[in-house]
């Protein structure tokens, strides 16, 4: 049974309104293959292999990438069996995923051990021989396999996989087996890009800037156009891994990646790479719905355990439209009876102003269903905190930092509606309600300035975008309120090529 709590404050619960999606994420896991395997190194790992596998100096080292993040808990060098031309089948001595440890990367293994001669009796094939399953949803590899990439060509990419935004790190530095992130200034998504094996430039160092200039990703805008762009910078390195990521400042679904030929070496600095295009896999963490001008509403409930304070929000999105008669029938206090907490907040009817959200994740909720009155609606999002805590005042044009992942997209050629502080900060709009005023509409927040009680140095501006925006929280944002109550969250990239 629920138990008593105090109530949390109005921006508080506002600022949830963003988790709320319609839907499920549906099972987007790939099957349960290898991808490639490359006979990278012919008795030639080097001295610091020792480090990866005790023993692994002078060893073969191949490269294995496989369709999946793996548990690493069920990897072991008995699940793998390597053929070669004459038809000799080995164990691998040892199997590793280092280097390639980052969130998101353990779907590369290396196999260290000997498996035959490049020039006598080559390795041609690697097939999973027992269980090795798969994190997300336990698929099991065993019994895929696929033919070797000889050590004489060079080295492709393999894969290439939006990021989701749980796992960027941005801003941070290399350490060992740990490659640098993308820069938080600039950063609207990010695409790893998987090799088949480690690679060099043509000087034998780390790729860079020259390289970062070749690589080309092709974007789907929200209108079906295509636009290509080059990664405003490149990160994950300085691991020795196998992946790059490609840092961009645009929206637009990532759809596939480019690299030409010739620049490109595999540690055995054998044969410069070929030209290659992947396409580019979704980020499977996302729930996008296109949400412009859409109502809704939300029954907000507090409650109480010990110290800590539970608030669940409650959201039509996908269900209903709120009707108002069904609405204004709703009572607070007989809910707070009803339900056995001491506060229920009435919050909408609301209308979001992006055009398309999705939730990251970090996001506690069920998706239980419950009706309140008539209306139906899902659990969308769970704030826990403690009683007397620090929580989010509900001052207007009053900053408050709240912990969210999720990402707005507002499209090319559609208003956006900005406060911008005395101190520089701009905040765009992600919703208006007709709280306060019932009859607002989205139509009328063109000239809204007009009507708003703007204190000192804070202005309001509509602006007309020129190409797709992404708004990102990260884990964490910054929002307010104006004395509408609708609600603004900062933006941290400059928004490029507006229209006034």
């Amino acid at each position: 049974m629920r138990k008593h709590i105090a109530a949390l404050s109005c921006a508080t619960l506002v600022s949830f309104l963003s988790i709320s999606m319609a839907g499920a994420q549906g099972d987007t896991a790939p099957a349960a293959t290898l991808l490639s395997a490359f006979y990278g190194l012919d008795n030639a790992l080097p001295l610091g292999a020792n480090g990866l596998c005790l023993g692994a100096r002078n060893q073969d080292g191949m490269p294995v990438i496989l369709s999946q993040v793996i548990d690493p808990d069920t990897l072991d060098a008995a699940d793998f069996a390597v053929t070669t031309a004459s038809g000799n089948i080995s164990t691998p001595f040892c199997v590793t995923l280092s280097p390639a440890v980052d969130a998101g990367e353990l779907r590369t293994v290396l196999l260290i051990g000997e498996f035959g001669s490049a020039e006598n009796d080559p390795p041609v094939r690697v097939d999973v021989v027992d269980d090795l399953l798969a994190s997300s949803d336990g698929a099991n590899f065993m019994g895929a396999g696929v033919e070797v990439t000889p050590l004489s060509s060079g080295p492709t990419l393999i894969v290439a996989e939006s990021v989701p935004a749980s796992q960027w790190m941005l801003d941070r530095g290399s350490g060992r087996q740990q490659g640098t992130g993308c820069p938080s200034a600039g950063t609207m998504q990010i695409v790893r890009a998987t090799w088949a094996g480690g690679v060099s430039n043509a000087d034998g160092e780390e790729a860079g800037e020259p390289e970062r200039l070749l690589y080309r990703v092709a974007l789907r805008q929200h209108d079906g156009s295509v636009v290509e762009a080059t990664p405003f910078a490149l990160a994950d390195l300085g691991d020795g891994d196998n992946n790059h990521l490609l840092c961009l400042n645009v929206g637009g679904q990532p759809e596939t990646v480019y690299f030409p030929a010739g620049h490109l070496y595999d540690p055995n600095q054998d044969t410069l790479n070929p030209e290659t295009i992947v396409s580019v896999q979704p980020d499977s963490t996302l729930m996008s719905q296109q949400v412009r001008n859409v109502r809704y509403c939300e029954v907000v409930p507090t409650y109480r355990s010990g110290i800590t304070l539970r608030t669940e929000i409650w959201n039509t999105l996908g269900l209903n439209d709120c009707p108002q008669d069904a609405w204004d029938a709703l009572d607070a206090p007989e809910l707070e009876t009803q339900l056995g907490a001491v506060n229920v907040r009435l919050n909408g009817p609301r209308y979001w102003v992006i055009d398309e959200i999705a939730a990251l994740g970090g996001v506690t909720a069920t998706g239980e269903q419950a009706t309140f009155g008539s209306i139906d609606m899902t659990l969308r999002a769970i704030l826990e905190t403690r009683l007397r805590g620090d929580l989010v005042g509900d001052q207007l044009y009053s900053p408050n930092t709240v912990q969210r992942d999720t990402r707005y997209v507002f499209y090319a050629g559609e208003l956006m509606f900005t406060l911008t502080s005395p101190e520089g900060d701009v905040y765009a709009m992600q919703s208006f309600a007709q709280i306060i005023d019932p009859t607002l509409t989205i139509d009328a927040l063109e000239s809204l300035g007009e009507r708003l009680s703007l204190p000192e140095g804070w202005t309001y501006q509509a602006v007309r975008l020129a190409q797709d925006y992404f708004l990102l929280s990260g884990g964490e944002t910054t929002i307010v309120q104006d004395d509408f109550l609708n609600t603004y969250q900062r933006i941290r990239i400059p928004l490029p090529n507006v229209a006034l």
